[in-house]
């Protein structure tokens, strides 16, 4: 089983990076002072292609008059109470990639959906009743509230927002600073991880240049919460969690982000994924979660007062029917 895992992850990477290598014989990136290829700047995601691909699509690619009237049917159900301003930033278009519409991040399994194992299915099913059911203390909820999460974190997610990211490189250290509770986090380009070393939840992350191409290898997650919010279910990393990244500038505007995750605990087989980043005039802003956060007590209060509403009115209809 083992043997067969390595081969098949040996597949997807090279699949990776043959897509990569298309990408770099069409575009030569601008080279920084060091002769690296350049990717700083301010980017973002500007569309709401979800992880998962949704039932009414079955190919990675769509035309562009199902590509809208998806766009059309995710406003139409927004909800009264979500402020498009804060939720939508005004997308209007799936993620393009070589000029297709994409159905979803997912592209292996080709049905672009995430190969959970009957674990990762548990642990899905668990984030998804604590953001309903558990209010007794601040671990019971996601990091994000807890200002714990990030959206830059391994592997990154689109999100239905505009959360913009800024890198800065030199020639030993990337830095990516995603404008949300995490912060800045720091690839670098001339070390190894060392047994025992600390670890946390945005892991250990070592890249190195293949052509054009920033490849990033990130171990040493941290146990505790393995959910990561994104578009639709969570995407999930543990201990065991090996994460690649590629990143390959494509354009002047535009940063091609592709990612493999092998976990044998949390999924069945590797699963891969890839998006665009967007070039923006815009600047990233300090983001001080911890200060003044009145969001978890909120929360915690919030959820109390709901689960004795609910219990209250399960008493008096017990009294009717008695």
């Amino acid at each position: 089983m083992r043997i067969f895992l390595q081969v098949l992850i040996t597949i997807l990477l090279s699949t990776s990076i043959s897509a990569s290598e298309k990408f770099a014989d069409q575009y030569s990136a601008p080279q920084t002072e060091y002769g690296q290829p350049d990717l700083q700047g301010y980017w973002f995601v500007g569309s709401l292609t979800p992880v998962e691909r949704p039932e009414n699509f079955s190919e990675l690619v769509t035309t562009p008059e199902e590509a809208e009237k998806y766009i059309e049917s995710v406003k139409a159900n927004l909800g009264d109470f979500a402020d498009p301003d804060v939720y939508l930033q005004d997308f209007s278009e799936l993620d393009q990639i070589e000029g297709q519409f994409r159905t979803s991040v997912v592209t292996h399994p080709i049905d672009g959906k995430i190969p959970y194992s009957e674990r990762g299915i548990e642990l899905v099913a668990w984030n998804n009743n604590r953001q309903t059911q558990l209010f007794d203390h601040p671990e019971q909820r996601n990091l994000f509230e807890r200002c714990l999460g990030s959206f830059g974190f391994p592997p990154m997610r689109p999100f239905i927002g505009n959360m913009p990211r800024r890198i800065v490189q030199n020639e030993n250290y990337i830095a990516i600073y995603t404008e949300d509770p995490g912060g800045a986090r720091i690839i670098r380009l001339t070390d190894t991880p060392m047994k025992g070393m600390y670890k946390s939840y945005g892991g250990y992350s070592i890249g190195n240049w293949e052509g054009d191409t920033l490849v990033v290898n990130s171990t040493h997650f941290r146990n505790g919460d393995p959910a990561r919010l994104s578009i639709g279910r969570a995407v999930l990393v543990s201990e065991e969690s090996h994460v690649v990244e590629r990143f390959t500038r494509i354009s002047n505007s535009q940063l091609l982000y592709q990612f493999t995750i092998e976990d044998t605990k949390l999924y069945t087989e590797p699963w891969r994924g890839e998006f665009s980043f967007r070039k923006t005039g815009n600047s990233t802003y300090e983001y001080s979660c911890h200060e003044g956060n009145y969001n978890l007590p909120g929360i915690l209060l919030g959820g109390r007062l709901e689960q004795e509403r609910i219990a209250k009115q399960g008493s008096e209809d017990n009294a009717l029917q008695n």
